[in-house]
């Protein structure tokens, strides 16, 4: 992927984690699934587990999101940078 598409798609997922719908939709999801699991019978082993793997999978889509943002920042960064050394070089 090139350095302008990481740069796109960090963009659009910056605006996924500060979308206040999607955030609310996270916040939400965990609450109700922690709240299940303060609920969930003792002994259901097989619920207990279920539940821990649907919140650390939540985890993961919003840490994949995340990543993405971070990555198209850095696309974003080296660009700069690169823009910066380009324009040192003609100059000397």
């Amino acid at each position: 992927m090139s350095p302008e598409q990481e740069e796109i798609r960090g963009n659009e997922a910056d605006r996924l984690m500060r979308d206040p719908l999607l955030t609310e939709a996270f916040s939400k999801t965990e609450e109700a699934i922690v709240q299940r699991l303060k609920t969930c019978p003792v002994g259901d082993r097989e619920l207990q587990h279920e539940l821990i793997l649907t919140l650390q999978l939540l985890g993961r889509v919003h840490g994949y999101i995340k990543t993405v943002s971070d990555t198209g920042k850095m696309a974003k960064i080296q660009k700069m940078q690169k823009s910066f050394a380009d324009r040192m070089l003609r100059r000397a």
